[in-house]
């Protein structure tokens, strides 16, 4: 599998109907720092992070991308015209060979139910499948999230297991279920699937 040298073969950032999906910026620490220690948000993602891990947070989502295995790279979403960040969809390649990512997001609880998540979602799977070729994507989402289960079904996502008590969170333990996406189509993703990523 051959990867670009670095992120500008990506041409960044992406924009669909209604959003713009860009870097990270040093002046979105405080629109970052709400999504990363929301307790709605973070619910079903990890703790919430205190200021000072989101400095880091950002500083280390702002390095060059070298696609390294198992390293998050994020972009954050945007709404055309807007300056707030109202949320971030990222991935990791958890196996350069295989051709195989994990995907993940996280959307302010205002920006929810309206469709953004779906839409910047879709633009993460082509870029993926489009231009960094990968074959298949994956995603873990807690069994009791529903609302997280629904959006990948709607991306075209298929379960594929369940990992039972894999988490520890507000005093119970939760399952994860495991979800794929397999890029059919040695061109990438269909055209019907993609909403755009051209600028």
């Amino acid at each position: 599998m051959s990867l670009p040298a670095n992120c500008s073969a990506l041409n960044l950032p992406l924009e669909t109907s209604r959003l713009v999906l860009r870097s990270f910026q040093e002046g979105d620490f405080e629109d970052t720092y709400i999504l990363c220690s929301h307790p709605d948000i973070c619910r079903y993602i990890r703790p919430p992070m205190t200021r000072e891990q989101v400095v880091t947070h950002i500083a280390d989502r702002m390095q060059p991308w070298t696609f390294e295995e198992e390293k998050w790279y994020s972009l954050t979403v945007k709404r055309k015209g807007a300056s707030r960040v109202i949320g971030e969809v990222v991935f990791r390649l958890e196996s350069i060979a295989d051709r195989r990512a994990e995907i993940g997001y996280r959307f302010h609880p205002d920006a929810q139910g309206k469709g953004y998540a779906l839409e910047a979602n879709k633009a993460l799977v082509a870029l993926l499948f489009r231009v960094l070729d990968l074959h298949k994507l994956v995603a873990y989402c807690h069994s009791v999230n529903a609302a997280s289960r629904r959006l990948l079904t709607r991306l075209g996502f298929t379960e594929e297991g369940c990992k039972r008590d894999h988490m520890f969170s507000e005093g119970k333990w939760l399952d994860l279920t495991l979800y794929g996406l397999i890029n059919k189509s040695d061109e990438g993703l269909s055209r019907e699937m993609i909403v755009s990523i051209d600028s």
